[in-house]
Parts: C-alpha cells; sequence; structure tokens
C-alpha cells in the first residue's frame, strides 16, 4: 500500500509511521520528521526508506509546499502528486480537509482521531463524512457523543514493544512527564505538589522550569530510560482524550502506573471520554487513587518495596502490551485498508483498487 499520511503531532506520528514502515507498506509523510531539527529533539530522525526519499523530491518539483504547524492555506498538495498514493490518512486536522479536500479525494481519505475536541471536530467532519471520508476512532470511548460520526474501524496509537528495555526501578523516585504542567492542568499540578512534598519527584517536559522537580525536555532515548529506572509513575492528565502518550509509554515500560481519577475531579460528564481509568485493574496491573493521601500510601509502598513494584509493573506492561503493541494495531489497519479496497462506497478512478488489493495481498 502507498499510503500518503498528514500529520499534526510529533510523537504519534513517529510510532504510526514507523509501524506502517514495518508492516511493509511505502509510507510518505508531510509531518514534523520533515523539520529541522527533526522532531525538535522529541524523537529520533525518522528512515521510512527509498520511497520516502523519492516522494519527497517529487513533491518539491511538482510544487507541493507543507511546513510543520504551517496554516492550510500555505500548503499545496499537487493533484499530481496525490495521484501516486493509494490512500491518504490525516490526522485529526479537519482544516486540512476544509482546504484540500478538492485534491485529497482523488483517493480515499482516512480521517484519523487523536482524542481532542472530539465535539467540534465530529462537527467539521459531517459534509466529509457524507462525501465518502472513512473515520478511524483512537479509543472506543469517542463514540456516542451526541454529533458522533461513527467509526470505520477503532484502532489505538501503536508503541514498539523492542523500544523498552526491561525495568530496574533502581531509582527509588515518582516520574511525570507533562509539558507546560501548572498552566495546562492547575488542578492537578497542585495535587502533584502535594504528593511530591517529602519525596523525590521528577517531572519532564518543556516549560515546567519554575516547576517542583522539573527537569526539562527530554530526548527520547533519555526517557526510555527514566522509566526504566525510576519507581513510581504518576498519571493525572485531565479530561479531554481518552488516554496520552505518556500513559501508554509508562505502562509499557514496566514502572507502576499511580492514576488519578479524573471523574474525581471533573464528574463523570466532564471526563466522559477519558478511558484510562476504565483499563486500569486497581491492585493488579496499576492504581486508581481520588486524594492525595490515598496516592501517598501507594507510592510510598512502591517506592520502598521493590520487588511488589516490579510484580504490578510487569502485569501493566502484559496488558498494555495486547492493546498498544504495534504489530497488533498494524494487523488492525490492514483489514481497514483490505475493506477500503473492496468497499463501494469509494468511486476511485479506474485501477486504483486493483493495485489496493495486489499490495494488500502482499502485505502480512
Amino acid at each position: 500500500m502507498k499510503i500518503l499520511y498528514i500529520s499534526i503531532h510529533q510523537a504519534l506520528e513517529y510510532d504510526e509511521l514507523r509501524m506502517f514502515r514495518d508492516a511493509g507498506h511505502d509510507v510518505f509523510a508531510l509531518g514534523s520528521h520533515l523539520a529541522t531539527p527533526a522532531f525538535h529533539g522529541l524523537r529520533p530522525p525518522l528512515d521510512l526508506g527509498p520511497f520516502a526519499a523519492e516522494m519527497k523530491t517529487k513533491f518539491e518539483a511538482l510544487g507541493g509546499r507543507y511546513a510543520f504547524d504551517a496554516a492550510t492555506l500555505d500548503m499545496v498538495f499537487p493533484a499530481a502528486f496525490v495521484d501516486l498514493f493509494d490512500v491518504c490518512v490525516v490526522m485529526h486536522e479537519v482544516g486540512i480537509l476544509h482546504r484540500h479536500w478538492h485534491v485529497l479525494s482523488r483517493i480515499p481519505v482516512v480521517w484519523r482521531t487523536i482524542g481532542v475536541d472530539t465535539y467540534g471536530a465530529d462537527r467539521a467532519m459531517r459534509v466529509y463524512r457524507s462525501r465518502g471520508c472513512y473515520i478511524v476512532r483512537c479509543a472506543p470511548t469517542e463514540r456516542g457523543m451526541p454529533h458522533d460520526l461513527g467509526a470505520d474501524a477503532v484502532i489505538r496509537f501503536p508503541k514498539k514493544v523492542a523500544d523498552f528495555k526491561p525495568w530496574t526501578g533502581s531509582e527509588a523516585a515518582i516520574l511525570k512527564i507533562y509539558a507546560d504542567f501548572r498552566r495546562r492542568l492547575p488542578v492537578e499540578y497542585e495535587f502533584v505538589e502535594r504528593l511530591a512534598a517529602g519525596r523525590r519527584y521528577m517531572l519532564g517536559g518543556g516549560r515546567n522550569e519554575s516547576c517542583t522537580g522539573s527537569i526539562g525536555t527530554i530526548p527520547y532515548e533519555n526517557l526510555l530510560e527514566l522509566l526504566r529506572s525510576c519507581r513510581v509513575y504518576f498519571y493525572g492528565a485531565g479530561p479531554p482524550a481518552p488516554y496520552t502518550l505518556n500513559f501508554v509509554e509508562a505502562w509499557l515500560a514496566g514502572i507502576p502506573v499511580v492514576v488519578l481519577r479524573p471523574d474525581v475531579i471533573y464528574g463523570e460528564q466532564g471526563c466522559r471520554f477519558s478511558e484510562v481509568y476504565r483499563l486500569i485493574s486497581h491492585g493488579r496491573d496499576g492504581f486508581l487513587i481520588s486524594t492525595v493521601e490515598e496516592a501517598a500510601a501507594i507510592c510510598d509502598r512502591l517506592l520502598a518495596d521493590r520487588d511488589y513494584a516490579a510484580r504490578i509493573g510487569a502485569r501493566g506492561a502484559a496488558r498494555a502490551a495486547q492493546l498498544f503493541r504495534d504489530d497488533i494495531i498494524a494487523r488492525q489497519w490492514n483489514r481497514l485498508f483490505a475493506r477500503i479496497a473492496s468497499s463501494g462506497r469509494w468511486r476511485p478512478r479506474q485501477g486504483l483498487f486493483a493495485r489496493m488489493r495486489a499490495r494488500i495481498s502482499a502485505v502480512p
């Protein structure tokens, strides 16, 4: 399958593009990996192989224009370039479809959600859904909203398990990763400040310079090492998204995850799309807490008892792999691509589906 992938999120892009590449697809992405320096240091440089290099040259030669975080009006996707692909995956940004649907819709288009602005995005997507745009949800909790447009598949974001080395828990410290934590999530920030008092605590992420425990922006390799060595990961990321990448990475890494229940802060209605506290089995593969006192008691036991922490973390990693492992996610995408290729919902240019079916049949 030849995939044109248009991205708005640096880290999610990195994992999904690697998954498509490793599944045998030819993929070219208009995303943050084209920026300099690549991924702004948050992820390593990404090599998508000779096909992507060739497509980058053709994109520029045909007059294409793209810059990560640029306004959609400043982007140019030449029709001759789009015709080189079998399917286009657009991550979240409906504005790209508003401006470029007439060109991108020359091939099947998949709108890939990331779990934010669920109401507004679905309302804006209604016209494109009616024109045959496919929808891939990142979590089942996105369904059931008043403006729900349905889904052709629910496919979570992937992670490569091989990225994570065995957990050691050698540092009796609490870790949290969240950029601009105090401003973006003031209630959770106050909670964590109280929990951190008298305990070793590290807060990763940019724009946290004035916060307790701040260690700044962390390159991916350093992040993996911190997840491997720290004893506890505290998660309280607020209600907008079903889950966030820092939760997925912590759970997969085998570090015990302590989750602040969002319904305690925002109420059931306010966190109706949140999924993390529905995934955790309290006391088995992680912990769900409602008060600082509960969090303190659990964290203190984990900080004092590495063997106990290891058992909880191992069960968490096993459960996370069932949900987010990249080879499992790749098979889900392949099933969707096969359905798109055989569906009568789209009226493609002559010969497209035949090429798509031939390529899909060659992918495991």
